[in-house]
This record gives C-alpha cells, sequence and structure tokens, in this order.
C-alpha cells in the first residue's frame, strides 16, 4: 500500500509556525492500488485498481485503449513505462468516484515485475493534479510459470465488454487471447459471402442468423490482441455478438471449445436539443414551423418560424446537445421588418457561410428575402430594401429553396403570376453581393410545363455539373403531377419525366405533392401521394444515361404501414446510403417521425418512432449530415404549442 499527497490549497511554508494563520486544505492521497505493492503470483488476467482518498474527476481518470504507448491517466508496465499495457475502454467508478478500476486487454505475461503509475491526468473534484506523477515504487510479480506449448488458446478479454449498451456504432471490437495465435487460422466472412456465417471469427447482429461482413483480415501487433476489420459500421439499436470457432489456432493447436460473447448493445438516436418536454423554441408556448438545419464548423444550426403573427425567423446554434446560443436578435430574429411575418425559411451553408432564405410580407405582398451569417454577423444579400428579390414584387412568392451548383449559389421557388392566374417557378443566381439574375428567362412567366397551370414547392439538386429541378404542378385535369427538368443553363429546362402533361406520379389520376430531390449516385427523388386508402411515400429515380425514371416503391410506398397516413418526405445520403425520413400516423393516428435507411430492402432506424413523446404528433422533418453524425429536426406538439426538437444519430 503507498500513499501521495495531493494539494488542495494554500499551505504554509515548513517552519513559518509563527506566521499568521493560512488557509489549509484537506489532503488527497493516492491510498491503496490493487494489486498491492509488492504482491506476488498476482494472475495474469487481473485487472487494475486505483483508489484515491477523496472523490475524483470520473473523465479524468482513463487508461490508454489501444497500442503499446504510454499515456492515460493510469498506466501499467512492466519496462519502466517505455512501453505500457493498454485498458479496456470501460473504466469502473466506485465508492463515490474514488475507486476506480481498468482491465487490461492484454494478458499480462507471467513471472513479470508491473507498476501502476497516476500521471497529471488525474484530478480531483476541485480540479486539481497530482504534484508529480506517482509509481508504485516495488510494483506486483506476475505468476511464474511458462505457457504449455501444447494447450490450448481460449478468449480472455473482449472490447466493447459485454453486456456494455450505448456502444457507438463505430467501436472497434478487440479480442484478446490468452496466447499467440497463428494468424493464418483468424478467417472471415466478407461482401460476397451474402452475410452468410462462415470463418473462424464471426460478428452478427441477428444472433448468427446472419453475419457482417468482413472488409479483410483482424490485424494485432502482438498476436493476443487482433481488432476486427470490419466492412461497415455495426448497425443501430443492435446486440452485437461475437463467434470464434475452433478453426483458430495457436503453434497448431485449436481452441478447446467454440466461444460466443454474449454481446453488447450498440446506440442509436439521441436528442440534441436538451431532451426535455419543450425543444429549441424562443418560448415554449408559441408555435414554431418549418425547421431547417445545416452544419458550420462541425456544429448543427437550426432555422425556423416561430409565432404568434407576427412571426420571426429564429437561428440557433449549439454548442452542445444541451447548450445551445441565439445567432438571431434573440428576441425578434432575422426578419428585414420585425413587425411583419417571416416564414417557410430554407437554409445553406455557401463558402462557410449560413444562407438563409425566406418568405416575408411586406405588409401587403409576400416578399423572397434572403441574408447570409458569417459566425457573427448577419448581412442581407437581397438588396436590403423594403421589397426582396421577387421578379414581381406586386405578387406573393413562396416555398424558397437554395442550393449550390457549379460552386454559384441559386434559389428556386414559386411566385404568384396575376396574367395567368397561376403559381410560376422562378429561379436566380446570387452574384456574390446583393443582386440576383434571373435564370428562368426573365419573362413573366417561370419554368412551369404549363404556365397557365399553378405550381409549388420547387427543389433541386447539382449531379454531375448538371442542375435538375423539381416541383408539383397541377395538370388539366386538376391533379398534382411531381415534375423533373434538368436546367439547360442559360433559361429554359428541359423536362425528364417525359415532358407530356403529366408528371412522375406512381398513379397519374392521383395527386402528388412536396417532392424532395438528391443527387446521390442518381438522381432520386421522393414525394408524398395520395393512395386507394392513404397518403404514401413514393419513391423513384431518374437514369441520365437511358433518360428514364422509374419508381421504385409500387403500390404499397414506403410507409412502415400502407394504411396509415404519412407526408413531407426528405431525402438524404451520406457517403454511399441513402436515407428517408417523414411522418406517419400510428395506430392511433398520432405522427410519428420515420427514419429509414434505403436499400437491401430497408432498414429502419427509428424503433417505431422519433418523437420525444409518442402521444404528441409531430410534421416537418429536416436533416442534415457532417459526413459520420446525422442530425434531424422537426416539429413536435408539447405542452398544446409546437416546438423545434433535434436528434443525433452518430
Amino acid at each position: 500500500m503507498s500513499a501521495l499527497s495531493l494539494s488542495l490549497g494554500l499551505l504554509g511554508c515548513a517552519g513559518d509556525e509563527d506566521q499568521s494563520p493560512m488557509m489549509v486544505a484537506s489532503q488527497t492521497s493516492v491510498k491503496e492500488t490493487y494489486p498491492e505493492d509488492g504482491a506476488a503470483s498476482v494472475p495474469v488476467t487481473t485487472s487494475i485498481s486505483v483508489t484515491f482518498s477523496d472523490s475524483m474527476q470520473q473523465h479524468s481518470v482513463t487508461g490508454k485503449s489501444s497500442g503499446n504507448a504510454c499515456g492515460g491517466a493510469v498506466q501499467l508496465s512492466s519496462n519502466d513505462f517505455n512501453t505500457c499495457v493498454p485498458f479496456s475502454s470501460s473504466v469502473a467508478v466506485t465508492e463515490n468516484a474514488k475507486r476506480f478500476t481498468l482491465v487490461p486487454i492484454e494478458v499480462l505475461e507471467k513471472g513479470l515485475t508491473y507498476k501502476i503509475k497516476v500521471s497529471l491526468h488525474a484530478k480531483s473534484k476541485d480540479n486539481y493534479s497530482l504534484p508529480s506523477e506517482w509509481v508504485t515504487p516495488r510494483g506486483f510479480i506476475t505468476e511464474s510459470g511458462a505457457k504449455d506449448a501444447t494447450s490450448k488458446p481460449s478468449v480472455v478479454g473482449i472490447s466493447p465488454a459485454n453486456n456494455t449498451t450505448g456502444v457507438s456504432p463505430y467501436a472497434a471490437i478487440q479480442l484478446t487471447f490468452d496466447q499467440a495465435l497463428d494468424s493464418s487460422s483468424l478467417t472471415y466472412n466478407s461482401v460476397a459471402d451474402g452475410g452468410v456465417c462462415s470463418g473462424s471469427v464471426q460478428v452478427s447482429a441477428d444472433n448468427f442468423s446472419k453475419c457482417l461482413p468482413h472488409n479483410g483480415p483482424p490485424t494485432s501487433s502482438n498476436y493476443k490482441t487482433w481488432t476486427l476489420n470490419l466492412k461497415s459500421y455495426l448497425p443501430y439499436y443492435s446486440t452485437i455478438k461475437v463467434r470464434v470457432t475452433t478453426g483458430v489456432k495457436a503453434s497448431g493447436v485449436a481452441m478447446g471449445a467454440q466461444y460466443t460473447s454474449a454481446g453488447f448493445g450498440v446506440s442509436g438516436w439521441s436528442f440534441y436539443d436538451g431532451g426535455s418536454a419543450n425543444g429549441l423554441n424562443y418560448s415554449s408556448v408559441q408555435d414554431a414551423t418549418e425547421p431547417q438545419v445545416v452544419i458550420r464548423n462541425g456544429v448543427p444550426v437550426v432555422a425556423w418560424s416561430e409565432g404568434p403573427a407576427p412571426t420571426h425567423l429564429r437561428v440557433k446554434v449549439s454548442n452542445s446537445s444541451t447548450s445551445w446560443y441565439w445567432a438571431d436578435s434573440v428576441s425578434l430574429g432575422i426578419n428585414y421588418n420585425t413587425a411583419q411575418s417571416a416564414i417557410e425559411p430554407s437554409m445553406i451553408l455557401y463558402n462557410n457561410n449560413v444562407i438563409v432564405a425566406w418568405s416575408e410580407s411586406n405588409g401587403s405582398i409576400y416578399q423572397l428575402r434572403v441574408s447570409k451569417w458569417d459566425g457573427a454577423t448577419w448581412a442581407r444579400i437581397d438588396g436590403g430594401g423594403a421589397n426582396g428579390i421577387n421578379f414581381n414584387t406586386g405578387e406573393n412568392a413562396s416555398t424558397p429553396f437554395l442550393v449550390v451548383h457549379n460552386s454559384n449559389l441559386y434559389v428556386v421557388w414559386s411566385e404568384y403570376n396575376t396574367s395567368n392566374v397561376a403559381y410560376q417557378i422562378r429561379l436566380a443566381q446570387w452574384d456574390g453581393a446583393n443582386t440576383w439574375t434571373f435564370k428562368d428567362g426573365a419573362s413573366t412567366v417561370g419554368l412551369n410545363n404549363n404556365t397557365s397551370l399553378s405550381a409549388q414547392t420547387p427543389v433541386a439538386a447539382s449531379k454531375d455539373g448538371v442542375l435538375y429541378l423539381a416541383w408539383s404542378e397541377r395538370n388539366s385535369s386538376a391533379k398534382w403531377q411531381i415534375r423533373l427538368a434538368e436546367w439547360n443553363g442559360t433559361s429554359g429546362v428541359t423536362f425528364r419525366d417525359s415532358g407530356a402533361a403529366n408528371g412522375v406520379n406512381l398513379d397519374v389520376a392521383q395527386n402528388a405533392y412536396t417532392p424532395a430531390i438528391i443527387g446521390s449516385g442518381k438522381i432520386t427523388l421522393v414525394w408524398r401521394e395520395t393512395g386507394v386508402t392513404t397518403d404514401l411515400v413514393q419513391l423513384g429515380e431518374y437514369n441520365s444515361q437511358t433518360l428514364t425514371f422509374s419508381n421504385l416503391t409500387g403500390s404499397s410506398g414506403l410507409n412502415a404501414n400502407t394504411n396509415h397516413f404519412a407526408q413531407l418526405p426528405l431525402l438524404l445520403s451520406r457517403g454511399n446510403e441513402l436515407f428517408v425520413s417523414w411522418t406517419e400516423d400510428n395506430s392511433s393516428n398520432i405522427a410519428q417521425v420515420r427514419f429509414i435507411s434505403i436499400g437491401s430492402g430497408g432498414t429502419w432506424i427509428d424503433q417505431g418512432g422519433l418523437n420525444y413523446n409518442s402521444t404528441n404528433p409531430t410534421i416537418q422533418v429536416n436533416a442534415t449530415t457532417d459526413g459520420t453524425s446525422i442530425y434531424l429536426t422537426w416539429i413536435e406538439l408539447s405542452g398544446g404549442f409546437q416546438q423545434v426538437r433535434v436528434a443525433k444519430l452518430p
């Protein structure tokens, strides 16, 4: 047993007994370690514990979890800390954060002396470090004797540890054996195996009905601890188990029995808005609508409209999952005129500026307004006058959508035309200052297939140097059709939905609304379409090589239940993955946020719905990704008012 004092206050100097009294703080010390200093015949599978006299900051007392370089607050070495034994990332904290227990992920060598070091990383709850690094004077000696060369290898450790929950889907899986293995005996299944459980090392998310494919062989620096090389991240909300068959060998000797781990639980969505009954609203007793989210400098930025009238456009930025700060004027938002209502925001990141476009009343007509935020200040980029960038400032503009195409910023929207008695699809390009140039022919009519019929809710996506536009437009039978067009780069479009009277609806006799579009892989569209019994989410894709559009879902749509109403779908891509989210009624007719990964028959990642409270209805989802995590925002009723919610999928 060893002790070292940790000074926690102002101490008087030795010999100054006649000085005025000074505040002397209590002493924090390392009371004991396990194994005890000087212990012998310690099992090679021992855990390591350090006990302090006072409570410590839990996050400060950790060990290094990979490689053999020394690091972390607690270190274990048999060679005076030239190299160290790595620990499992899971640390057991007991005795009111005084005792910390770590588990080596390698079996210790027999007959060696190991010492424990506590570094300056360890801090008390009063934020004091040790005055100097502390090392057990003698160390402990492991059990003696060499391993029998003919003994059968066995698994002695796994990371993440069995029965652990909330594990990151990107966690590396490591297996530790009691002796060095023959690397050639570690075989695995690949993608080509189609999920069949084969090889001597298997990983499964469904109790070995199927197995996850590996990208290559396991790797090891010492032939005892092996890191598995899986093809992709671990499935969300799954229980991961690892099986090691008797095909694994050491010096030609096979394992005596097959090993199957108890499993660990993989995390899924978590709330990123504080996780309370209310969301990000400026006031929890006001209604919020139409949330948007982008990532700037690695953190989410969320915008929405909040009322009562006049509604204000609010913008909030994340400091953490529980802390957000206002990026607007705090009380009145970023409206051009805070006495008028601002609605229907669209948001995008362009040259590291947050760009927001919205529709705002000038007292009689809704104008299209645009502003940018550089992380500190807002600047109006719509001319800054009483009117916005409407083609005709005497006509209402609505539902703007921002898109970056060939490094330029564009906005597409719907604007009323009194002469045609129909809403037109307008397209304009920003010059980088205050001017927007119309790219739709710049006449009184827009890009509609039929300029005598109204069009609404346009969206856009850029792919391979081509800008694609989609919107909902009435046909001559007064049925809303999903139109798909390719901009010609100057002033017009070529329709890629046949160009006839009807669009890409599954059934042109039904109404289709609110398309979303993305240019990941192929140009993909998703929309809401009325069905025989209820509204369905439909999915289709355009092949630019064959100039054809194909519906991918058919009469069942993407709905979790084809008898339940669904609306306002969106698309999101992350690498080669494609996701769709929307709101859909459950059996109690309460709209739930649904989220599905497209491919291989579709994988639900929502546990039946993502609502904070499944008894509260939701609407209007929006999402973005930083390339790894996905951030999803939506509107959810709570306490009689519509709240902005944000959740994160790692």
